[in-house]
C-alpha cells in the first residue's frame, strides 16, 4: 500500500491505520520518505504528536549509512537510534562500523553517541564513552582516523607515525596537526596551516618539532613559508617561499619517514616582489642561505652559517632598435636597416648581501650597471651572423667584524679583533661575433617499414675579445668557441597492413654534439681546452628508452678523460592469465537498496564527488584540489608553491589520503596482470683517478589480482658487488578498507611496518566543488 501525508510518503506491503488514536502501523518493508529517508521491517507513527519510530530501520546522510534496531523520529526531525550502527560500507555485514548503544542524530546539524565502540569485521577495536561528528556542509574538524603507519625497524624500534588532528579554522584556512613516535629514537610534531583567497593569494606554514629520546636530549625544529599572490595592489606580484631550521638538524623530514636519511647542506628562502612598466620591469628580491649542522666547536674551522641578500633590487629598461621600424609602403636606407636590426638593453642592480661565519660578519653593498648592443644582419646565404658588445661598472664596499682565529707556537691559540673595510671599482668590457648554420640532408628509402631518414648538421663558431683596460682594470683576452650537433631523425609506416598503415616521425632518434674552444693569448700547449661529447639515443623521445654517453676528451692527446653512461629502459604490459570464474556477489544490505542509494552511487562515478566531472573542474573554474584556474594562475604555473616541496602535498599525497581511483578495474575482472617495469644503469670512469662508479636502478609495479597490489624498489652499488635500498610493498584491497605491508631493507636500516586506513570514507577524501574555493581533507570528518 502507500500513503502520502503532507509531504510524507510511506509504502509498504500491509499498512493499518487507526483513525481514532490517529496512529498508524506497516509491516513488509515499510519506507518513509521525507526529509530524510527511512527504510526498516516494521513501523508505526503517531499523526497526534508527529513522532515514529521504525525496528530494524537504516537510514542514510552525508555518505554514512545509519541502521539501528529502532529508530526513533520526532517532530523537529531528531532521530534516536538504538543499538546503532554507523558505516560507509554497503554490506549487510559492513568490513567496519561503529557501534553506538545509544545515539541521536540531528539533521545537518550533529550526531552523537554514547558508548561508541569501532568494530573491523566483527571484532572490536577500541571504544570511547562517547562520539560526536557534526553534519553540517563544508570542512569539519575533527581527528584525521583511521590512517597511521606503524611497524618496527631495527634503529628506531617499534614505531607509530601520521597519526593528527584536521581543524578547519574558517572558510579561508585550516590546520593540520601531525605526529610520529619512534620508540627508540624520538617523538616529533607537524603543525601545517594553509590558507586560500580566491582570485587574490594562497599559501602555506608548516612548523616541525623533535624532541630525542635518547640521553643527548636533541631539540631540532624545521619553518616552512610559502606565499603566493599574483596581484598584489593590483599591479605587483609577490612571492614568499621560506625555510628555516635549528643549527642542527638530523633529517630534511623531522615528522615523517620519507626523507629520515637524508639531511641538506643548505636551506634556502626567497621573497620577490616585481611590477612592470611600460619601459621597464622592476624586482626587488630579498634572500637567505642556511647552513645546518655547519657550526663546530673547533674555532680553526671558522664555518659559514648562513648567506643572507636583503634586499636587491633590479631595474630593466626594455630592449629597443636604434632606428624606428617601417611603415606601410616606406622604403628602409641601409644604415635605416642597420638601425633596425641593432638593439640596445640595459639594467642596473642594487643589493646589500651579508655573510654569517661562526666568528665574524661580512657585509657587501654594491652597485653594477649592464648595457649591451647587439646587432643581428639578414641572413647571408646558409650563414646566420651577429655581433654584440657588453660592457658592465660595478661598485662594491666590504666590511669584516668579529674575531678571528690565531694559532700560536705552543699549540694554543687566541682570537684577535676584526675589523677591516675595503672598496672596489670594477669595469668590464667584451666584443663578439657568431656565425652559424644548418644543414639538412633528406635521404629516402625503402627497407621494411623504413620510409626516410633526416640528418639535421649544425655548426656554431663564435669570437670574444676582452681589450686590456688601463690600470689593471681587465687584461687582454680572446677566445674562439665551436660547437658542433647532429640530429636523426626517422619516418616509418605505423601499421598491421598497407590498407590501414599510417605515416609517422620519430624525431631525436639519435643527437649527438662536440664541443671545445680555443685561446689563442694563453701558454702555448694550454690552448685548447677540453672537448665534451654527448650522444643520447631516444627512439621518438620514448619515455620507455633512452641511453646517454658523455665523454671528456683531451685536446692533447684526443684520449679519454672521463666516460659517463646512463641507460634507461621501461617496459608497461599486463599477462594474460585466461578466463576467470566471476568472483561471488557480495551481499548488500536490502535496506539500502530500497533506499536507492546504491543506484545513486553507481550513477555519479560518472560525475565524481560532489558533482565534479572527471577532470575534477566545476563550473566555478575550481580544481579537484580547490585551487583557482584563471588566467594569472594557467599562465604562470611556476609562481605556485603548493608543489612537491609543500608539507600539504606530502600529507595530501600519502596512502590513504588520495582522491578516489579509478574504479575501472584494471585487471579485466582478474584475467590480467598488468604491470610496469622500470630500469636504469649509470657508469662513469675517471682516467686520471681510475675511478669506477656504477650503480642500477630497479622498480616494479604490479596488480596480481582486484584486491592485491606490489611494488618493488631497488638500487645496488654494482662496484661494491651490494644493494643499497631496497623496498617491498603488498597491499590489499579490503572494500571500504586497505592494508599495507612495506619492508626496507638499506644499508643502516631495517624495518617493516604496516599501514591500514580507510579509503571510502569521504572524511578521507578530498572535497571537491565551490564549499570554500579551497581543497580539504576533512569534509564529513567526526572529532571525539
Amino acid at each position: 500500500g502507500q500513503l502520502d501525508y503532507g509531504t510524507m510518503k510511506l509504502t509498504a506491503d500491509h499498512i493499518k491505520l487507526d483513525t481514532t488514536d490517529r496512529e498508524l502501523y506497516a509491516e513488509g518493508e515499510p519506507l518513509i520518505q521525507d526529509s530524510e529517508d527511512i527504510a526498516g521491517h516494521q513501523m508505526g507513527y503517531d499523526f497526534r504528536n508527529r513522532t515514529g519510530a521504525v525496528r530494524r530501520g537504516v537510514t542514510t546522510f552525508d555518505g554514512y549509512y545509519y541502521v539501528g534496531e529502532e529508530i526513533s523520529r520526532f517532530p523537529d526531525s531528531t532521530l534516536k537510534i538504538c543499538n546503532a550502527r554507523m558505516t560507509s560500507c554497503d554490506l549487510e555485514n559492513p568490513h567496519y562500523h561503529f557501534w553506538a548503544d545509544k545515539m541521536k542524530m540531528r539533521m545537518d546539524d550533529k550526531v552523537v553517541g554514547k558508548p561508541i565502540a569501532l568494530h573491523i569485521g566483527r571484532v572490536p577495536v577500541f571504544a570511547l564513552p562517547f562520539y560526536f561528528k557534526s553534519l553540517k556542509s563544508g570542512r569539519q574538524s575533527g581527528i584525521l582516523f583511521p590512517s597511521f603507519d606503524f611497524g618496527w625497524s631495527s634503529r628506531e624500534g617499534r614505531y607509530i607515525r601520521d597519526f593528527g588532528y584536521y581543524w578547519a579554522t574558517n572558510d579561508y584556512m585550516d590546520f593540520i596537526f601531525e605526529g610520529d613516535y619512534n620508540e627508540r629514537q624520538d617523538l616529533s610534531y607537524q603543525i601545517s596551516n594553509r590558507y586560500v583567497k580566491r582570485y587574490a593569494f594562497n599559501g602555506g606554514v608548516d612548523f616541525t618539532r623533535r624532541i630525542s629520546l635518547k640521553s643527548d636530549e636533541t631539540r631540532e625544529w624545521q619553518f616552512r613559508w610559502n606565499h603566493n599572490q599574483p596581484t598584489l595592489f593590483d599591479d605587483y606580484k609577490f612571492r614568499v617561499d621560506v625555510r628555516m631550521a635549528s643549527k642542527t638538524l638530523s633529517s630534511n623530514d623531522l615528522d615523517g619517514s620519507g626523507n629520515r636519511d637524508v639531511v641538506s647542506g643548505q636551506l634556502s628562502s626567497s621573497a620577490y616582489l616585481s611590477r612592470n612598466f611600460s619601459f621597464m620591469s622592476s624586482s626587488l628580491d630579498a634572500s637567505r642561505k642556511e647552513f645546518p649542522n655547519a657550526a663546530d666547536d673547533d674555532p680553526a674551522t671558522n664555518g659559514q652559517t648562513s648567506s643572507m641578500t636583503l634586499p636587491s633590487l633590479n631595474l630593466n629598461f626594455r630592449q629597443f632598435s636604434l632606428a624606428p621600424a617601417l611603415r606601410g609602403g616606406q622604403q628602409g636606407s641601409l644604415l635605416g636597416n642597420i638601425g633596425r636590426n641593432t638593439t640596445f638593453k640595459q639594467g642596473y642592480t642594487f643589493r646589500l648581501s651579508q655573510s654569517d661565519y661562526e666568528l665574524n660578519r661580512r657585509r657587501d653593498y654594491n652597485a653594477a650597471g649592464k648595457w649591451s648592443l647587439a646587432y643581428r644582419p639578414p641572413r647571408v646565404g646558409i650563414f646566420n651572423g651577429s655581433f654584440s658588445s657588453n660592457a658592465s661598472q660595478s661598485w662594491t664596499r666590504s666590511t669584516n667584524s668579529g674575531r678571528f682565529y690565531v694559532a700560536d707556537s705552543d699549540s694554543t691559540y687566541h682570537l684577535d679583533d676584526l675589523d677591516e673595510e675595503q672598496e672596489d671599482t670594477n669595469t668590464r668590457l667584451t666584443f663578439s661575433a657568431g656565425l652559424g648554420t644548418k644543414l639538412y640532408g633528406l635521404f629516402p628509402l625503402r627497407v621494411g617499414k623504413l620510409r626516410a631518414l633526416r640528418h639535421t648538421v649544425g655548426f656554431n663558431s663564435s669570437y670574444n675579445l676582452t681589450p686590456g683596460l688601463g690600470g689593471g682594470r681587465q687584461a687582454h683576452g680572446t677566445s674562439i668557441g665551436l660547437t658542433l650537433t647532429n640530429r636523426l631523425d626517422m619516418k616509418y609506416m605505423s601499421g598491421d597492413s598497407d590498407s590501414t598503415a599510417t605515416e609517422k616521425k620519430l624525431d631525436g632518434l639519435l643527437d649527438w654534439s662536440l664541443s671545445t674552444s680555443y685561446h689563442p693569448t694563453n701558454e702555448p700547449g694550454n690552448r685548447w681546452n677540453t672537448i665534451n661529447s654527448s650522444m643520447t639515443l631516444k627512439p621518438g623521445q620514448s619515455k620507455f628508452l633512452r641511453l646517454k654517453v658523455s665523454n671528456t676528451i683531451d685536446p692533447k692527446t684526443l684520449s679519454l678523460e672521463s666516460t659517463r653512461f646512463n641507460y634507461g629502459l621501461s617496459f608497461r604490459g599486463k599477462a594474460d592469465l585466461g578466463l576467470v570464474e566471476a568472483p561471488p556477489e557480495r551481499e548488500r544490505n536490502a535496506g539500502l537498496d530500497r533506499l536507492g542509494v546504491l543506484e545513486q552511487s553507481a550513477a555519479q562515478d560518472s560525475l565524481g564527488q560532489d558533482g565534479v566531472g572527471q577532470d575534477g573542474v566545476d563550473q566555478d573554474g575550481l580544481d579537484q584540489r580547490g585551487e583557482v584556474l584563471d588566467q594569472g594562475y594557467e599562465e604562470n604555473p611556476e609562481e605556485f608553491f603548493d608543489g612537491e616541496e609543500s608539507a600539504f602535498y606530502d600529507m595530501y599525497n600519502q596512502q590513504g589520503r588520495r582522491p578516489a581511483e579509478d574504479s575501472e578495474d584494471p585487471t579485466g575482472g582478474g584475467r590480467y596482470i598488468p604491470f610496469n617495469l622500470n630500469t636504469s644503469f649509470s657508469y662513469s670512469y675517471n682516467n686520471r683517478s681510475h675511478s669506477p662508479r656504477a650503480s642500477a636502478q630497479l622498480s616494479l609495479d604490479a596488480t596480481l589480482t582486484r584486491t592485491w597490489k606490489f611494488n618493488y624498489s631497488g638500487g645496488f652499488d654494482l662496484v661494491a658487488g651490494g644493494t643499497t635500498r631496497q623496498r617491498f610493498a603488498l597491499k590489499k584491497d579490503l572494500h571500504c578498507w586497505a592494508l599495507e605491508f612495506n619492508r626496507i631493507v638499506s644499508s643502516n636500516n631495517s624495518e617493516f611496518g604496516f599501514r591500514i586506513y580507510l579509503k571510502s570514507i569521504p572524511a578521507l577524501k578530498y572535497s571537491r566543488g565551490r564549499e570554500d574555493g579551497m581543497g580539504n581533507l576533512a569534509d564529513g570528518l567526526g572529532g571525539f
